[in-house]
This record gives C-alpha cells, sequence and structure tokens, in this order.
C-alpha cells in the first residue's frame, strides 16, 4: 500500500502535497459494511507492505505523520493489533 494514496494535491499550489487527517483515512479503508470485503482480501493475504515514499507525501516530516495516521487504522482498528 503506497501512503501517497492518502495524499491529495492542494487546489491552492498543485506542487503541494496534503496528507490526510486520520479520520478520512478511517473512512477510506474502513467504510460502513466493508468487513466482509475485508475478511476476503485479509484471508488470503500472506504480507502487506506500506511504502512510504517522503516525496510524493510531502515530505519526510509528513510522511512520517501519515504512516503513523495510516498505520493506526490499518493494525490497530482493521487487524486488531499494534502497528510496527
Amino acid at each position: 500500500m503506497d501512503l501517497d494514496c492518502f495524499t491529495s494535491l492542494s487546489d491552492a499550489d498543485p506542487t503541494t502535497v496534503l496528507p490526510w487527517p486520520q479520520q478520512v483515512i478511517r473512512e477510506f479503508l474502513l467504510p460502513a459494511d466493508s468487513g466482509p470485503f475485508w475478511d476476503a482480501v485479509l484471508g488470503k493475504t500472506v504480507a502487506l507492505t506500506l511504502a512510504r515514499e517522503p516525496h510524493h507525501c510531502g515530505g519526510l516530516l509528513a510522511s512520517g505523520v501519515l504512516f503513523q495516521d495510516a498505520a493506526d487504522v490499518l493494525f490497530r482498528e482493521l487487524l486488531r493489533t499494534e502497528p510496527p
């Protein structure tokens, strides 16, 4: 999973990357009634990778925060385990 999927380009400056807030990431990954989808996907999953790609996520610090927010949703809420 590439973290830049949780970003948008700024309307004011299309060269500026805006990381999504954690609530938006949560709504994207865990929409209502998504349980059956995730059960099917995770039942076949052998590995999960998160590509940080700081250049595409607003820089090193912004990508670190974005990683933490996405990892919290993915690991704590979806997988019910501690993030890496």
